[in-house]
């Protein structure tokens, strides 16, 4: 096979690829369509014994399917074991 020859092959097979990347990119977006994070905020407080307290609130669009919202996995958590209630942030006055 000649030069120019296999170099044409090889410009084909880079356009075939750069073409199915994008459909396949396009048909992910399809799918996606509408589905979106709309809004997010975390805090944390961690008390002078260890114990910590974390609230995290999204706000998730599904577009235009019926869904339940996400789950969280939180490494070194062991599901078996009950967590305590959360106690209530101290409410502090201001002056």
């Amino acid at each position: 096979m000649g030069t120019k020859r296999r170099r044409r092959v090889d410009a084909a097979l880079l356009a075939a690829a750069v073409v199915l990347v994008g459909v396949v990119a396009f048909a992910g977006a399809l799918v996606a369509a509408g589905e979106r994070v709309t809004g997010m905020w975390a805090g944390a407080q961690v008390g002078g014994d260890g114990d910590a307290r974390v609230v995290e609130v999204i706000d998730y669009d599904f577009g235009s399917r019926r869904r339940h919202g996400i789950f969280r996995d939180v490494p070194a958590l062991d599901p078996a074991v009950r967590s305590r209630s959360p106690r209530p942030a101290p409410r502090t006055r201001s002056r």
